[in-house]
Protein backbone atom coordinates (compact mmCIF):
# COMPACT_ATOMS: atom_id res chain seq x y z
CA UNK A 1 0.00 0.00 0.00
CA UNK A 2 2.65 2.74 1.16
CA UNK A 3 5.88 1.20 -0.62
CA UNK A 4 7.87 3.13 1.90
CA UNK A 5 11.30 1.82 1.53
CA UNK A 6 12.97 0.52 -1.72
CA UNK A 7 14.22 1.84 -5.23
CA UNK A 8 11.64 4.52 -5.28
CA UNK A 9 9.34 6.28 -2.54
CA UNK A 10 5.93 5.41 -3.46
CA UNK A 11 3.39 8.62 -2.51
CA UNK A 12 1.90 8.34 0.66
CA UNK A 13 -1.74 9.79 1.56
CA UNK A 14 -2.32 12.07 4.70
CA UNK A 15 -4.98 11.07 6.39
CA UNK A 16 -4.34 7.39 6.74
CA UNK A 17 -4.04 5.55 9.84
CA UNK A 18 -0.70 5.36 11.64
CA UNK A 19 -1.13 1.63 11.37
CA UNK A 20 -1.05 1.09 7.71
CA UNK A 21 2.57 2.51 7.57
CA UNK A 22 3.05 0.27 10.91
CA UNK A 23 2.11 -2.93 8.89
CA UNK A 24 3.43 -1.79 5.20
CA UNK A 25 7.47 -0.48 7.04
CA UNK A 26 7.76 -2.82 9.98
CA UNK A 27 8.61 -1.52 13.61
CA UNK A 28 9.72 1.84 14.12
CA UNK A 29 13.47 2.52 14.42
CA UNK A 30 12.30 5.87 16.92
CA UNK A 31 9.07 6.15 18.45
CA UNK A 32 8.10 9.18 19.90
CA UNK A 33 4.69 10.79 21.16
CA UNK A 34 3.45 11.44 17.62
CA UNK A 35 6.38 10.96 15.62
CA UNK A 36 7.62 7.67 14.40
CA UNK A 37 10.88 7.12 12.56
CA UNK A 38 11.03 3.75 9.75
CA UNK A 39 14.48 2.87 8.00
CA UNK A 40 15.73 0.53 5.78
CA UNK A 41 18.91 0.20 3.44
CA UNK A 42 17.72 3.28 1.21
CA UNK A 43 15.98 5.69 2.89
CA UNK A 44 14.84 7.33 6.69
CA UNK A 45 10.78 8.46 6.46
CA UNK A 46 9.62 10.51 9.50
CA UNK A 47 5.96 10.27 9.71
CA UNK A 48 4.19 12.54 12.34
CA UNK A 49 0.45 11.83 13.61
CA UNK A 50 -2.41 13.21 15.38
CA UNK A 51 -4.55 10.40 17.34
CA UNK A 52 -3.77 7.86 14.56
CA UNK A 53 -4.56 9.56 11.30
CA UNK A 54 -0.96 10.72 9.91
CA UNK A 55 -0.66 14.62 9.17
CA UNK A 56 2.73 14.55 7.66
CA UNK A 57 5.77 12.99 6.30
CA UNK A 58 9.48 13.53 5.40
CA UNK A 59 12.18 10.83 3.77
CA UNK A 60 15.65 11.17 3.71
CA UNK A 61 18.56 9.47 1.85
CA UNK A 62 21.26 7.54 4.39
CA UNK A 63 23.42 11.19 3.58
CA UNK A 64 20.68 12.87 5.08
CA UNK A 65 19.15 14.69 2.20
CA UNK A 66 15.67 15.50 2.19
CA UNK A 67 13.74 13.68 -0.74
CA UNK A 68 10.41 14.31 -0.53
CA UNK A 69 7.58 15.79 2.43
CA UNK A 70 4.18 16.47 2.43
CA UNK A 71 1.70 17.55 4.97
CA UNK A 72 4.49 19.80 6.50
CA UNK A 73 7.70 21.83 5.43
CA UNK A 74 10.73 21.14 7.26
CA UNK A 75 12.47 23.86 8.98
CA UNK A 76 16.32 24.90 7.97
CA UNK A 77 17.86 24.78 11.60
CA UNK A 78 21.21 26.33 11.11
CA UNK A 79 20.84 29.50 13.08
CA UNK A 80 18.08 27.72 15.82
CA UNK A 81 20.26 28.72 18.82
CA UNK A 82 19.41 32.66 17.59
CA UNK A 83 16.04 31.91 19.23
CA UNK A 84 17.47 30.12 22.65
CA UNK A 85 15.65 31.73 26.13
CA UNK A 86 13.44 33.51 24.18
CA UNK A 87 9.51 32.81 23.91
CA UNK A 88 7.52 29.77 21.94
CA UNK A 89 6.14 32.92 20.48
CA UNK A 90 9.44 33.78 18.25
CA UNK A 91 9.49 30.07 17.23
CA UNK A 92 6.45 30.42 16.08
CA UNK A 93 6.82 33.07 14.13
CA UNK A 94 10.11 32.16 12.45
CA UNK A 95 9.08 28.76 11.68
CA UNK A 96 5.19 28.84 11.99
CA UNK A 97 3.20 26.79 14.18
CA UNK A 98 4.98 23.39 15.03
CA UNK A 99 3.67 20.36 13.19
CA UNK A 100 3.33 18.09 15.76
CA UNK A 101 3.70 18.11 19.80
CA UNK A 102 5.52 15.21 21.46
CA UNK A 103 4.34 15.85 25.05
CA UNK A 104 2.25 13.72 26.85
CA UNK A 105 0.51 16.13 29.21
CA UNK A 106 2.37 18.88 28.44
CA UNK A 107 3.10 21.17 25.37
CA UNK A 108 6.21 19.99 23.41
CA UNK A 109 6.12 21.49 20.03
CA UNK A 110 8.58 19.97 17.55
CA UNK A 111 9.55 20.34 14.21
CA UNK A 112 11.12 18.35 11.59
CA UNK A 113 14.63 19.93 9.73
CA UNK A 114 15.77 19.84 6.47
CA UNK A 115 18.69 17.95 7.36
CA UNK A 116 16.88 14.76 9.22
CA UNK A 117 16.47 15.45 12.90
CA UNK A 118 13.21 16.05 14.84
CA UNK A 119 13.49 19.40 17.00
CA UNK A 120 11.69 20.30 20.18
CA UNK A 121 11.32 22.50 22.96
CA UNK A 122 11.02 22.41 26.29
CA UNK A 123 8.63 25.61 27.43
CA UNK A 124 7.41 26.67 30.37
CA UNK A 125 5.77 29.55 30.77
CA UNK A 126 6.15 30.03 27.52
CA UNK A 127 9.70 30.70 27.41
CA UNK A 128 12.15 27.90 25.96
CA UNK A 129 13.81 26.17 28.81
CA UNK A 130 15.42 23.67 26.23
CA UNK A 131 16.35 23.07 22.97
CA UNK A 132 17.11 19.21 22.03
CA UNK A 133 17.23 17.48 18.86
CA UNK A 134 17.65 13.73 17.58
CA UNK A 135 19.80 13.19 14.22
CA UNK A 136 17.49 10.10 12.65
CA UNK A 137 19.99 9.05 10.26
CA UNK A 138 22.61 8.78 13.34
CA UNK A 139 20.32 8.16 15.75
CA UNK A 140 22.13 11.45 18.05
CA UNK A 141 19.93 13.01 20.81
CA UNK A 142 21.63 16.09 21.78
CA UNK A 143 20.63 19.29 23.95
CA UNK A 144 21.24 22.13 22.12
CA UNK A 145 20.96 24.53 24.73
CA UNK A 146 19.65 24.48 28.11
CA UNK A 147 18.77 27.58 30.05
CA UNK A 148 20.58 28.26 33.40
CA UNK A 149 18.95 27.77 36.85
CA UNK A 150 16.08 30.44 37.82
Amino acid sequence: MFGCFGNALSKMDLAKPIDEVVEACGAPYISLNAVMVFKDDMNYLIVTYSGNIITGFACYSPDKELLLSEGFTPIDDEDLLDIANSTIQNVEDKYGKAPVDIGSGFYLPAYITINASIVFFHVQDDVIKCITSIDVVDNINTILYLSAAD
